[in-house]
């Protein structure tokens, strides 16, 4: 009898976990799947699946649940490691000017087009006047320093990426900026170039430790890679169609780029 009850506590602690973690597969089978009761929720009462790199100081990392360089789920919490296969629904650029971590950090510009900041930004032009204009602002754009030499924009662009891991049902999104930005340029080109549909792809994300030397100080960080993996399974292509299909993808490329 108590090796039953051990079983039974066993199989819901089990189950518990599973629907924690947004697998609801492994329900019982007097559960119902659909939407009953979830009308009124709206979009922005989720919180938002970001896929991310690890960096040695990200939570997953440091509460040692994942390693460097293992990409995550923000919501759900998989660790697919150091390598992930996905599939691409919807792109959208973007910029952001953030103050530095000195000054108190925080968000003092954004655009979710990159062509024109929001209202309350911090943009100007070289003339002092206040501008909304991206391609005017002197934030977006390469200087040189005192040494001449070329000094990046103080605005970081953004490239936002609506994506669905293999084995998942849910999309999740995908930010690639600064030192990866050769891996976005690499996939957008491998996206444009393609004559089929954007979800009809499959690529491979993966993580390398790039080390810098600025002076005595050495920085060691991961790096985002991507090559194309070919064509989905025939199950894989359906799904990340269907979710292509829906309506909450339809007005994810602006809402990719609005602040999380």
């Amino acid at each position: 009898m108590a090796k039953k009850k051990k079983v039974a506590k066993k199989a819901a602690k089990k189950t518990s976990k599973a629907l924690t973690k947004g697998n609801t597969s492994m329900a019982p089978s007097y559960i119902d799947e659909g939407h009953a009761g979830k009308e009124n929720f709206r979009a922005e009462d989720q919180m938002r699946p970001f896929l991310r790199m690890c960096q040695s100081n990200s939570p997953q990392v440091v509460e040692k649940k994942a390693q460097v360089g293992d990409f995550v789920n923000t919501v759900t919490g998989k660790i697919y490691g150091p390598s992930v296969r996905i599939s691409v629904l919807a792109y959208q650029f973007s910029r952001m000017h953030f103050e530095g971590y000195d000054e108190g950090g925080g968000i003092l510009c954004q655009s979710n087009d990159g062509l024109t900041a929001n209202a309350g930004g911090d943009g100007k032009t070289e003339k002092g006047k206040a501008t909304a204009d991206c391609a005017e602002c002197t934030l977006s754009q390469w200087t040189e320093n005192k040494k001449g030499d070329n000094k990046p924009p103080e605005c970081t662009e953004m490239a936002n990426y609506l994506v669905v891991v293999e084995g998942d049902d849910q999309p999740s999104q995908l930010v690639i900026a600064n030192t990866s930005w050769k891996a976005h340029k690499k996939l957008a080109s491998m996206i444009q170039q393609s004559k089929y549909a954007i979800y009809s792809g499959v690529y491979v994300l993966s993580s390398f430790e790039e080390v810098k030397k600025s002076g005595a100080k050495t920085m060691a960080f991961q790096v985002m890679t991507v090559e194309a993996a070919g064509f989905p399974a025939e199950k894989i292509y359906k799904k990340a169609k269907g979710v292509f299909d829906s309506p909450a993808v339809k007005f994810m490329p602006k809402a990719l780029a609005a602040k999380n």
